[in-house]
């Protein structure tokens, strides 16, 4: 969030990087930011049981841009690998991460 980009500024950072990588079928998206906090979706087109509390490899590679092959993990474990993730590259320390898959988008809210 120490940034002087403006949300479309982000939105197209970020939606450059998705296109080289899923070749245009995902598109990122900030729904709402401050200082503390941002929400933030990703819409793709996956068969995806929002019952299961479970996170699949290709929404873990949506959301972290590493390229995590044939796994997948409960959501409460990716949470906790994508908080350190953030200290480790940025120096982020994070107090809640929310995540919600659906079959055709995932919903993320990072507060700080």
């Amino acid at each position: 969030l120490n940034t002087n980009m403006s949300i479309e500024e982000m939105e197209s950072r970020v939606q450059e990087s998705l296109d080289e990588y899923t070749s245009g079928m995902a598109q990122f998206r900030i729904k709402e930011i401050s200082e503390k906090e941002v929400r933030m979706f990703f819409v793709r087109d996956f068969d995806y049981d929002p019952d299961k509390p479970i996170i699949y490899d290709s929404d873990m590679a949506l959301i972290t841009g590493v390229g995590i092959g044939d796994f997948y993990t409960d959501i409460t474990s990716f949470i906790r690998f994508y908080k350190f993730q953030l200290f480790e590259e940025i120096g982020q320390t994070v107090e809640h991460i929310g995540l919600r898959c659906y079959s055709d988008r995932i919903l993320m809210q990072i507060i700080f």
